[in-house]
C-alpha cells in the first residue's frame, strides 16, 4: 500500500512488467486491459493481479514492424482490433475462444487519428483521419472494408449516426471511442482555447469545457476527468474544475491511462502506464481506486 499525499486516493497498487507498453485499451466488461505484448502481437492483462495472462501473435501480413498504432475494442469486449498504420493493414483478435486472427486491409486513412466507430455483434462502422467518409466492414467470403452507404447508416443506425456530425470533422481529434457507453472523447484543438468533451448517443450525457494545454489523451466517467501530461494526470470536474493532480514520481513519465467505472465487484479504477526516464525496458502499472 502507497500512500500518495494530497490525491485522495483511497488505495494504490503498482506491478511492474518487463514489457514496454505503448498502447493499450480498456477491455468492455472484464477488469483486463488489452496491451500490446511488444511488437509480436497483443496480450491480456489482468489489472487486479498485474499479470499477462494470454497472449496472440500477430499473422503473417499484419506489418514488417509489428507496430501497433492503435486498438479498437467491440462493444461486448470479446474481439479487439489492432491497426498499424505503416502497412494499412489490421488484425481482429477473438479474445474469448482465441480463434485464428485475421488480417484486414483498412481504408485509406493518411493517418491513424480520429477514430470514430460503432462495433457491436455483426455491425462496424469506421471513420479515421478527420474525414466524413464512413466504411463498413464485411462479413463476406473474406473481411473488407467497404465505403459504406450514409443513408444505409443513417436508416440503421441513427443516433450514431447523429453523433458522428455533431463532432467537427477538421481541427479535432475524437481520442477514444467507448461503443460499449455509447460515446466518443473528443478534443477539439482548433479553438483557441481548445476543448475536450464527450458525446454520447444513448441515454448518457454530453458535454465540453474550455482547457488550456496539450491533450495527448483523457479518459471520464459521468462526473469527472482525467487528462494525461507526461509527468501529472490532471482530474478535472466535468464543468472545467480542476480538482487535483496525481504525479508519475520521481525517475518516471506517464504515457497512457485508462478509467474502469464503478461495478458491482469494484469501485471506480484509474489505471497509468509510466516508464523509467532512463530508457530501461519495462513499464511500471499504478491503479488508483477512486471515490
Amino acid at each position: 500500500m502507497i500512500k500518495i499525499p494530497e490525491t485522495g486516493v483511497k488505495s494504490l497498487s503498482e506491478f511492474s512488467l518487463p514489457l514496454s507498453v505503448y498502447r493499450m485499451a480498456r477491455r468492455p466488461g472484464h477488469l483486463q486491459l488489452v496491451v500490446n505484448n511488444g511488437y509480436q502481437g497483443i496480450a491480456l492483462l489482468d489489472i487486479q493481479t498485474g499479470k499477462i495472462f494470454s497472449t496472440f501473435n500477430f499473422p503473417p501480413g499484419y506489418g514488417p514492424d509489428g507496430v501497433v498504432s492503435a486498438i479498437l475494442l467491440r462493444s461486448d469486449g470479446r474481439e479487439a482490433f489492432a491497426l498499424n498504420q505503416e502497412s494499412g493493414m489490421g488484425c481482429i483478435f477473438d479474445l474469448e475462444n482465441k480463434q485464428s486472427p485475421i488480417i484486414v486491409k483498412l481504408p485509406l486513412f493518411k493517418a491513424i487519428y480520429d477514430l470514430r466507430y460503432l462495433w457491436n455483434t455483426d455491425i462496424f462502422w469506421l471513420t479515421g483521419a478527420g474525414s466524413p467518409t464512413n466504411f463498413q466492414l464485411k462479413k463476406d467470403a473474406s473481411l473488407i472494408f467497404d465505403r459504406g452507404n450514409p443513408r444505409e447508416l443513417t436508416a440503421g443506425y441513427l443516433p450514431f449516426a447523429r453523433a458522428l456530425n455533431k463532432i467537427p470533422w477538421k481541427g479535432c481529434n475524437v481520442i477514444r471511442t467507448e461503443p460499449e457507453k455509447n460515446q466518443m472523447l473528443y478534443h477539439l484543438y482548433s479553438e483557441s482555447p481548445s476543448k475536450i468533451g464527450v458525446i454520447n448517443w444513448g441515454s448518457g450525457s454530453s458535454w465540453s469545457f474550455e482547457i488550456d494545454g496539450p491533450v495527448p489523451d483523457f479518459v471520464a466517467d459521468i462526473s469527472r476527468v482525467f487528462i494525461l501530461g507526461e509527468f501529472e494526470i490532471r482530474e478535472f470536474s466535468f464543468k472545467g474544475l480542476k480538482r487535483r493532480e496525481f504525479k508519475s514520481g520521481n525517475g518516471f513519465h506517464f504515457s497512457n491511462l485508462e478509467l474502469f467505472p464503478r461495478s458491482q465487484v469494484n469501485q471506480p479504477l484509474l489505471v497509468t502506464v509510466s516508464h523509467p526516464l532512463s530508457g530501461k525496458e519495462g513499464s511500471r502499472i499504478s491503479v488508483y481506486e477512486l471515490d
